[in-house]
């Protein structure tokens, strides 16, 4: 096929804030998980597949399967869309007080 490019399971980026690997950051629409540590203005490559564990908002009580949000401005993944953007899913479900999370990313 002439067309293809590559799997997309992984984009490389210009880190538009500071970066650190394994933490989820919105990027234009997308939200995806950066490989590496970067700083503003470095290229790095963001994860856009896979099951991660990040952190959760202590207060909220997911069941698997719900819609995770990753709240806007921070690293902080919420089942709550006010101030949020959709990431993914929660494959596990969790308690209230339970500081992290695991999520399938959807992009």
């Amino acid at each position: 096929m002439k067309n293809y490019i590559q799997d997309g399971n992984k984009l490389t980026i210009i880190a538009a804030a500071v970066m650190a690997s394994g933490e989820p950051h919105l990027h234009g629409a997308l939200i995806g998980v950066a490989s590496t540590d970067a700083a503003i203005g470095e290229k790095v490559e963001l994860e856009l597949v896979g099951v991660f564990e990040f952190t959760k908002v202590t207060a909220n009580a997911p069941a698997e399967g719900d819609i995770a949000y990753l709240v806007n401005g921070t690293t902080n993944v919420s089942t709550s869309s006010a101030a949020a953007t959709a990431m993914g899913h929660f494959t596990k479900a969790q308690i209230n007080g339970d500081t992290t999370c695991e999520v399938r990313l959807s992009n």
